[in-house]
C-alpha cells in the first residue's frame, strides 16, 4: 500500500482527526497532506539559507563597529531577554574558554536575530546595517519582512498545515512568503537572493498541488 492509498480512517487513526480535519474534504486527502508537507519543507530550506544570511551578515557589521564579540558590548543596550540568550549560548559553547565567537552566532536563534531588528536598537545596531544593504530599505520594512519568514518558519517548524478553506488566501500567503524571503536577501546581497531562488523547490512544488 502506497501512501497515497491511505483511507480517511488511517489518515485520522494515525495523525488524529484534529490534524487531519482540514484535509478530509479534499478528494485526495493523502496526496494534500503529503503536498502541504512537502511544500513546507521546501519553504523551510529556503528560510534557513535567509536565516544564515542574515545572521552572518549582522555578525559581520556588528563586528566592524563593535569588534567580534559585540553581543558583550556594553555600548548595545541589550535587553533582558537578549542578554538571556547570549548567556545561554556561550554556556552551551564555552565561550568563556575557547572565545570561539562563530559558535556563538550558530547558537543563537532566529528570534534573537529578529528581534535585533526592532525600534529597541534603533540608533545602535540599525544604523550598522542600514548602511550595508544593497539598496534603501527602513528599519520598519526590512524587520516586517523578517517577520513574515520568522513567523512562517514557526508555523512550518512545527507542523501546522500551511493549506488554507479558501484557496486564493492561501496563494497570497504563499506568494507573500516567497516575495519576503527575495527581499531580504536581496538587501543583504542580490547575488545570494538569486542563488536562492535558482536552488529553490518551491515554485515547482507548488504548481504539482493537488
Amino acid at each position: 500500500m502506497t501512501p497515497q492509498s491511505a483511507t480517511q480512517r488511517q489518515l485520522i487513526e494515525w495523525f488524529s482527526a484534529p490534524r487531519m480535519k482540514r484535509f478530509l474534504d479534499h478528494p485526495d486527502p493523502a496526496a494534500l497532506y503529503l503536498w502541504n508537507t512537502r511544500v513546507s519543507k521546501a519553504f523551510l530550506e529556503d528560510i534557513q539559507h535567509a536565516e544564515v544570511l542574515l545572521r552572518n551578515h549582522i555578525d559581520t557589521a556588528l563586528s566592524a563597529k563593535y569588534g567580534p564579540e559585540w553581543f558583550d558590548s556594553p555600548k548595545i543596550p541589550f535587553t533582558s531577554q537578549s542578554k538571556n540568550a547570549i548567556t545561554k549560548a556561550q554556556r552551551r559553547t564555552n565561550f568563556n574558554k575557547n572565545r570561539n565567537t562563530g559558535k556563538v552566532i550558530a547558537e543563537l536563534n532566529f528570534d534573537f536575530w529578529r528581534y535585533l531588528l526592532t525600534t529597541t536598537y534603533q540608533t545602535t545596531i540599525w544604523p550598522c546595517l542600514h548602511s550595508t544593504f544593497s539598496s534603501r530599505v527602513s528599519r520598519k520594512d526590512f524587520e516586517a519582512q523578517v517577520q513574515i519568514i520568522y513567523t512562517f518558519r514557526n508555523r512550518a517548524a512545527h507542523h501546522e498545515p500551511i493549506i488554507r478553506d479558501c484557496r486564493g488566501m492561501e496563494e497570497k500567503e504563499l506568494d507573500n512568503i516567497s516575495t519576503a524571503l527575495h527581499k531580504v536577501c536581496s538587501w543583504i546581497s542580490p547575488e545570494a537572493a538569486s542563488w536562492v531562488l535558482e536552488q529553490s523547490r518551491v515554485r515547482v512544488l507548488r504548481s504539482q498541488r493537488p
